[in-house]
């Protein structure tokens, strides 16, 4: 018993001695906190916590996984829709590209497609005989070179996701052509394939764009823009709308970004309004 006090008396006056090393050398203060040497308090800087507010956010993917989510959406509103690709348009912006292929509709769910011969029958006139409606309807093909056509319904229903002229209109008979499925005019079944669709729409219905917040105690709705940019190419996939085909589809990182409209004024309204004092520039607090 007597050694056992004798060893904890030595190991008390040890650790008196290490901490009064430690104090002298400014390691730490008695109760543990860092100081400096000559004893003084330090300048500890903080700050109250603020929101951050960003003008824009941005989403990195890639066009196919794009597609493919736009592709799932669409087909539950079209039963005919083969797929979707994105693919580098005019000046390098990402393009939307549809394909429907003629199959049999799914319950509850409309076809987009309409074969031009039985569109004509039914909106030519009854007085017409049967004949008289087969030759104008060959001849229109002949001088269209299309044997598909989108229904009256699908044409309603896209013209919201369609790019339109200075006029306001959309050219269908432009952005409706035809092409095999083993390659353009190739054979096999044909593939109707619809460009000219709008993405930024499509990005618009998928993740929205307008958001309600309240300023000043009263509600009010502020809006989203949306870019989206392709980076580069990324890997090779096989074809999406097709999987029986070896066509390898190129796929491309992109970025889509939403800008917030209010956000964006307000950093507008802020550029340009750093204060001089004499020749130096700087932005004076508010005292």
């Amino acid at each position: 018993m007597e050694n056992f006090n004798q060893l904890e008396q030595m190991d008390s006056a040890k650790s008196r001695i290490e901490a009064y090393q430690n104090q002298k050398m400014g390691f730490v203060k008695p109760d543990g906190q860092a100081e400096t040497t000559d004893e003084k308090d330090n300048i500890i800087i903080t700050f109250e916590k603020e929101e951050f507010v960003g003008a824009h956010q941005t989403s990195v993917t890639t066009a196919n996984l794009l597609a493919k989510n736009i592709a799932n959406k669409m087909s539950k509103v079209f039963s005919d829709l083969a797929g979707a690709i994105i693919v580098p348009g005019i000046h390098g912006q990402p393009e939307l590209v549809f394909y429907f292929r003629d199959v049999p509709a799914r319950e509850g769910i409309p076809k987009a497609l309409v074969q031009i011969k039985d569109k004509l029958r039914n909106n030519n006139n009854s007085n017409y005989s049967e004949s008289a409606q087969a030759l104008q309807s060959m001849t229109s093909i002949y001088k269209t070179n299309k044997v598909y056509d989108l229904n009256d319904d699908a044409k309603k229903a896209l013209s919201r996701f369609m790019l339109k002229d200075a006029n306001r209109n959309i050219n269908w008979g432009q952005r409706i052509t035809e092409q095999g499925s083993n390659g353009y005019n190739g054979g096999g079944e044909i593939l109707v394939k619809v460009s000219g669709l709008n993405l930024i729409e499509f990005i618009k219905a998928i993740y929205g764009y307008k958001y309600k917040t309240t300023v000043n105690g009263s509600e009010v709705v502020n809006y989203y823009d949306y870019t989206i940019n392709l980076i580069s190419p990324v890997n090779a996939a096989y074809n999406i709308y097709n999987n029986r085909t070896n066509t390898p589809l190129v796929d491309y990182a992109i970025t889509i970004s939403a800008i917030d409209r209010t956000e964006l004024q307000k950093v507008a309204q802020i550029f340009g309004q750093p204060t001089a004092i004499g020749a130096v520039a700087m932005c004076i607090p508010e005292m």
